[in-house]
């Protein structure tokens, strides 16, 4: 086998002309750069001619900005609007408005402020007064001769109801105009009512609603003189005594059945059950009002038992300061 050796024969045919050939190669080489060159060299002073010169401005422009986190506000009191600060403020002050109303009403028009208007010390004072206004205007000339309870209740420092027998309509009819004329306001019947009495002549029955004023009591203000709580032992003591030194006769003692709060004031709820005479509960009631011991009576039950013997069931009130 012959073998032809190609690639022998190529190069030797390329040898001979190998030093022209190669110094064209190199020159074209260096004429593509030098136009390369040229034409990037030209490029890049045009651009650099024609971009816009922003100076520190555009240096700083691409600086990434820094993030300011607002510091924590300390908490503090809601912010309201003007229209809730305005609404507050009425709410707050409403009570005082109605009732410095109240007053100003009452003393335009001569009427007294009613019980529930009445200020925390005011409400005190008259809520001392009041079973002793009651009895004092039931036992005075406002019962006409010949007219007899059965039975009487004050209840809550506003209501006193009372019930009678055997009495001529004259004489209920003068009760009824004589009890308005000292602000007994009368309600309607079956609450208060004169019917006849199978027996003899007619029963009566009265319900009214007794507004008398804050300063309807005497010029003694008791919850000005009012004395610490630990004074309630020796004014229960001092209220026992007097019972008894009226002739009344107190069953259990006096049995506590509530304490309470009422702003600068603590008042401790008492129930009395006695016995006596009306004349002599009236007596004592005077004189415990009298001697100012800071009580109240409410809830007051009088009944008959007998032609002169009554039962009484009372609560008492005392008032001390915190």
């Amino acid at each position: 086998m012959i073998r032809i050796n190609l690639l022998k024969g190529a190069s030797s045919r390329r040898g001979k002309s190998a030093v022209p050939g190669a110094l064209l190669v190199r020159i074209g080489i260096v004429v593509v750069a030098a136009l390369v060159i040229v034409v990037a060299g030209a490029g890049t002073m045009r651009w650099f001619l024609e971009r816009p010169h922003t100076g520190l401005k555009a240096v700083s422009a691409t600086v990434p900005e820094k993030k300011v986190v607002p510091e924590k506000a300390t908490p503090g009191p809601e912010k309201k609007t003007v229209s809730e600060r305005v609404a507050a403020q009425q709410a707050h002050s409403a009570p005082k408005i109605a009732e410095a109303a109240a007053q100003k009403n009452s003393q335009s028009t001569g009427e007294p402020v009613p019980y529930d208007m009445l200020s925390g010390a005011e409400k005190i004072n008259y809520e001392i007064a009041f079973a002793n206004k009651v009895l004092q205007t039931l036992t005075g000339t406002v019962v006409p001769e010949g007219v007899g309870f059965s039975s009487i209740s004050i209840d809550s420092f506003t209501t006193v109801s009372g019930y009678g027998t055997r009495v001529t309509k004259e004489n209920v009819a003068a009760l009824y105009k004589n009890l308005r004329r000292e602000r007994f306001q009368l309600l309607e019947p079956p609450l208060s009512y004169i019917e006849p009495n199978p027996v003899q002549d007619f029963d009566f029955q009265f319900t009214s609603h007794v507004l008398f004023g804050a300063d309807s009591a005497d010029a003694f203000r008791p919850a000005e003189h009012l004395v610490p709580v630990k004074n309630l032992r020796s004014m229960v003591t001092t209220f026992l005594k007097s019972a008894a030194g009226c002739k009344l006769t107190v069953r259990h003692g006096l049995v506590r059945r509530a304490v309470m709060t009422k702003g600068e004031f603590r008042q401790f709820v008492y129930h009395c059950t006695c016995s006596g005479t009306y004349r002599d509960f009236v007596k004592f009631v005077l004189q415990v009002n009298k001697a100012h011991l800071p009580c109240a009576f409410t809830a007051v039950q009088i009944k008959v038992r007998s032609a002169a013997v009554f039962d009484i069931g009372t609560d008492v009130i005392f008032t001390t300061r915190k």
